[in-house]
């Protein structure tokens, strides 16, 4: 199970208690989705470090990496919203977000 810790390049600005708080728990809520789904799926993920997967297992495995990876993201957009005041927009949106 991954140990997942956010840090950010940027100062934080000025954030009230309770948008902190709520930000706290939103960022919470995104890292235990990650541990469940690692949690729910280690057996499979043991298993393709010994042998080689299946398309089946294959497949599974590329939607846990998906949904890792969404997760993440999540916790970025959180972090912008709710700090920076915006997330960033357009086509490439996905490489502005640090």
């Amino acid at each position: 199970m991954p140990n997942i810790k956010v840090i950010s390049k940027r100062r934080p600005s000025r954030v009230d208690a309770k948008a902190s708080i709520t930000l706290r728990s939103q960022i919470i809520f995104e890292i235990k989705q990650i541990d469940e789904l690692f949690t729910s799926f280690s057996e499979l993920l043991e298993k393709s470090k010994v042998e080689e997967p299946t398309l089946i297992e294959l497949t599974a495995i590329g939607s846990i990496l998906h949904s890792f990876y969404n997760g993440i993201e999540n916790i970025f957009k959180t972090i912008g919203k709710n700090i920076d005041g915006k997330i960033p927009s357009g086509n490439h949106w996905h490489k502005q977000i640090q």
